[in-house]
């Protein structure tokens, strides 16, 4: 009857999404593409099943929805996980393709942006990094051609070897680290991810080395910590559970105890 009729109308549409989708697979990332395909793919079945309705408690029925949900959750792996745990890797994709609208974002991006070829070596620096890490003391030609993990800077804050596994594919994330001192003389704090781009057979054929310059991030911070345990009244920070995560000298006096007996038992004690 009708309903059928829709079942198999909307089958054909998303089997027309999955050709097209396959057509501008050039796009998106390889694992963004195989998520979109698997989930279109679970939700022709999950319309087929429904075709063999019978009853509300019927197998079929169990089945399209269980498929509903699945396409929801590789989907939200796709779009959403990915662009979470990724996002200047989701943002930049195309610009590997050398498109001139790509390569301005990239060069008035607000942190620092080398891209690397399939060996490590650099190809590219943009201008952030060269003014902010560099102080305008080197040109971009003293980076191109060395290897990310062999960077100055990289070798002396020690995570030379963490960076060498993007070259096998790995995404890289690394938080806070210490950089005894950068290619400008200075030293400082950097949030470092590494993105790998990878060709249709998962091969490395380049990436993307990303550096957020967080140290007056970390300054501020310091500072704020440093006046929440130096002042006079009671301070706790407890996390979602309730329990005392960290407190103050102020605190802990006034509940006539120490400051390590206080971290990590339950604020209503």
């Amino acid at each position: 009857g009708f309903k059928k009729g829709s079942e198999y109308l909307i089958c054909a549409i998303l089997l027309g999404a999955l050709a097209i989708l396959k057509r501008k697979r050039h796009c998106f990332s390889e694992p963004v593409f195989r998520l979109m395909a698997a989930a279109i793919g679970v939700t022709i079945v999950g319309e087929l099943a429904f075709t063999f309705y019978v009853n509300v408690y019927g197998t079929s029925n169990l089945i399209g929805h269980l498929a509903k949900i699945v396409s929801f959750y590789l989907v939200y792996a796709a779009l959403i996980r990915t662009g979470l745990t990724m996002p200047y890797g989701v943002l930049l994709q195309k610009w590997r393709q050398s498109d001139e609208h790509y390569k301005q974002l990239v060069d008035a991006a607000p942190l620092s942006i080398m891209a690397f070829d399939a060996d490590g070596a650099v190809t590219y620096v943009n201008p952030y990094h060269l003014r902010t890490f560099g102080a305008d003391k080197q040109p971009a030609e003293f980076f191109i051609g060395t290897k990310i993990h062999e960077l100055p800077g990289v070798v002396r804050a020690g995570v030379g070897p963490q960076l060498a596994r993007v070259l096998k594919g790995e995404y890289v994330l690394l938080p806070d680290v210490h950089f005894p001192e950068f290619t400008g003389g200075h030293s400082g704090y950097q949030h470092i991810r590494a993105v790998p781009f990878c060709d249709e057979g998962g091969t490395v054929t380049g990436g993307l080395l990303l550096r957020e310059d967080v140290t007056q991030q970390r300054r501020s911070d310091a500072l704020f910590t440093r006046a929440l345990m130096t002042t006079s009244d009671g301070f706790w920070l407890v996390d979602g559970n309730g329990a005392i995560q960290a407190c103050n000298q102020a605190a802990a006096t006034m509940l006539g105890l120490e400051v390590s007996e206080l971290e990590g038992r339950p604020i209503t004690e």
